[in-house]
């Protein structure tokens, strides 16, 4: 009996200490899960979120580079690519326009360049010539430049649109106003150039585009009595050198007169009054020999009138009054012997009235600022012998000369 417990003991022992003793480890990753469950487990859960947010990332990616939207995973927009023509019209518009315009502002549809451009390749039903040719080039360039001046002066607000924008010839595009004046593209030259473009009392809105540099065989330009034109002249206007009639009077432009008004040298008319136009007239004003009319009064020139005034000696009427001209007028306007109508009250002018005063001169209408106050007393201005008229802004008034 005592045997027999002693190895029922024994066999409980061994028990004990198999239960006690650390078992064998199972090797590999199945091992290491049973070890650690519920760290596997959180790496499970990462494992999947990666995988998932992997597959939606290359389908978001995908998406945008199939779309060409140049996306980065920030969000920010790549700078777009340089838009190549995409049909034979658009090639042909690009090489010719961009010669004076930029490319830049032929795919800004915010500038009226942009608008312009766009409305020639996706609106226009106008049936286009695409062969080579000048003649062709120009014609693209001028129907270019009159709708890029449409949208610059807020054209669908026109009184009257003059038909511009319609799918007809552009020397068409003219309508009779409302008393009775053709007015539009007016007359187009025998070759189907613009020749006469008057565009008056139209309430055009905005500014003057440099594409009006384009019309080069036009002689006739009137944009008058328009009050919410602004801006300057731009410079290729000035390259219209066929132009011997100029109407840009009662508006609101602004800045100095360019020097390069002297290469007008055809100009015959000259109608510039009212408006803002400021500083010196210049000099090459003198280079318009052949100037018969000048109207420029109201504005805000200032300085000495130039000696080379002197050259005009075709003008035959001056309006320029109600500026801040100073100074004394030059001798040399002694050879300005065709005037007939001259202006000149409402200046600074102090002296050389008298040089219109000679035996050259048949003035019908002479006005200045000769006119003394006699209560308080106070000396005129300037003398002027032959004046028909004189004036005095402090009395705000003229009358005839020798009636006081």
């Amino acid at each position: 009996e005592k045997a027999e417990n002693d190895e029922i003991f024994a066999l409980y022992q061994r028990a004990e200490v198999a239960e006690t003793e650390p078992k064998e480890e199972s090797k590999g990753i199945l091992g290491w899960v049973g070890r650690h469950p519920y760290l596997a487990a959180l790496l499970m859960i990462l494992m999947v979120g990666g995988i998932i947010g992997g597959v939606i990332a290359a389908t978001s990616g995908g998406g945008n580079s199939g779309s060409g939207s140049g996306e980065s995973s920030q969000g920010t927009r790549a700078p777009a690519p340089t838009l190549a023509p995409t049909s034979e019209l658009q090639g042909k518009l690009l090489k010719i326009l961009s010669q004076n315009t930029a490319e830049s502002l032929l795919f800004d549809t915010s500038t009226p360049q942009g608008q312009a451009f766009r409305f020639m390749l996706e609106e226009d039903s106008y049936s286009y010539s695409l062969e080579d040719g000048d003649s062709e080039d120009v014609k693209l360039s001028e129907r270019f430049a009159l709708v890029t001046f449409f949208y610059a002066t807020n054209g669908h607000q026109w009184v009257q649109n003059c038909s511009f924008l319609s799918d007809v010839d552009y020397c068409e595009w003219r309508v009779t106003n409302d008393v009775g004046t053709l007015i539009g593209v007016q007359r187009c030259t025998d070759e189907g150039r613009v020749g006469v473009l008057l565009l008056p009392d139209l309430d055009l809105n905005g500014t003057i585009p440099p594409e009006v540099g384009a019309f080069s065989n036009i002689t006739e330009f009137s944009i008058a009595r328009n009050p919410a034109l602004i801006g300057t002249l731009p410079e290729e206007f000035f390259e219209l050198t066929s132009l011997n009639d100029i109407r840009i009077f009662s508006n609101s432009l602004s800045g100095t007169l360019s020097p390069a008004i002297g290469d007008l040298s055809m100009l015959t008319y000259l109608a510039m009054q009212e408006n803002n136009f400021i500083g010196n007239i210049p000099t090459t004003i003198g280079n318009l020999v052949l100037l018969e009319r000048w109207f420029v009064e109201e504005n805000n020139f200032s300085g000495e009138v130039p000696s080379e005034i002197g050259n005009l000696a075709s003008l035959a009427i001056w309006f320029a009054s109600d500026m801040a001209l100073s100074g004394s007028l030059p001798s040399e306007v002694s050879r300005m012997t065709s005037l007939e109508t001259l202006y000149i009250d409402g200046n600074d002018i102090t002296d050389g009235m008298n040089n219109f005063c000679t035996e050259n001169f048949t003035l019908n209408t002479f006005q200045a600022d000769c006119l003394e106050n006699s209560f308080p007393f106070e000396e005129a201005q300037v003398e002027c012998s032959c004046c028909s008229s004189c004036c005095n802004d402090a009395l705000n008034a003229c009358l005839p000369n020798g009636a006081f």
